[in-house]
């Protein structure tokens, strides 16, 4: 074999070996490596996400029962999932109906069992989002702080809601709008973690590689 001949292998062979490479680097990636997924961890990622909304929603529910309960009009016959609604919508005050007479005073068991669930329930959604941001890897995605960052912000508020409700003269308005801060705060803790969910499926279904 000549020289010549022998070179020219040499450069198929290159040729070739760079058009393997050039092939390969357009084939999916895997997830775990781009999208921020710790290795092994999309399942209980997935059912972990999806217990934050559950935490989240639970939450919700015991805000909205401290504010109706220092807001409650006697002889109202509202449904609570009407009251609900509304203080979903920033009404911050309890739907009258026909024969109501009056503010009535809050009950301390009430307050006592909401303010249980509270404290119960923003102690757990630390705990949990604490889980999803281990799960993932190198720079979180801006969903995940978000996240953080208001899980965070809950369970600090929580001491502040306790002294306002529990104090000698529990006043209703302050304790409404701390009710209605917590509530909207869970508010945006959910669309972000919908967000983080919506990103996850777009990864599983080969539709994106990384958490936006």
């Amino acid at each position: 074999m000549s020289f010549t001949s022998g070179v020219a292998g040499v450069r198929l062979n290159k040729i070739i070996l760079l058009s393997s490479m050039v092939v390969l680097s357009m084939l999916p990636v895997s997830a775990e490596k781009v999208s921020g997924v710790a290795p092994g961890a999309s399942g209980s990622l997935v059912n972990s996400v999806n217990d934050l909304g559950r935490i989240a929603h639970s939450l919700k529910r015991s805000l909205a029962g401290v504010a109706n309960e220092v807001d409650r009009i006697e002889g109202s016959d509202s449904d609570p999932d009407i009251l609900d609604r509304a203080f979903l919508d920033d009404q911050m005050f309890t739907p009258i109906t026909p024969g109501s007479t009056g503010i009535l005073p809050p009950r301390k068991e009430w307050l006592d069992l909401y303010l249980y669930q509270i404290e119960k329930l923003t102690s757990l959604l630390q705990t949990e989002m604490n889980n999803v941001a281990a799960q993932i890897d190198g720079e979180s995605s801006f969903d995940v702080k978000e996240m953080q960052r208001i899980a965070g912000d809950l369970q600090a508020d929580v001491p502040r809601m306790k002294a306002i409700a529990r104090g000698q003269t529990c006043d209703d308005d302050q304790v409404q709008t701390a009710a209605h801060t917590m509530y909207q705060d869970v508010v945006g803790f959910d669309n972000a973690r919908r967000q983080l969910a919506k990103s996850m499926k777009k990864i599983a279904s080969g539709k994106s590689y990384f958490l936006d």
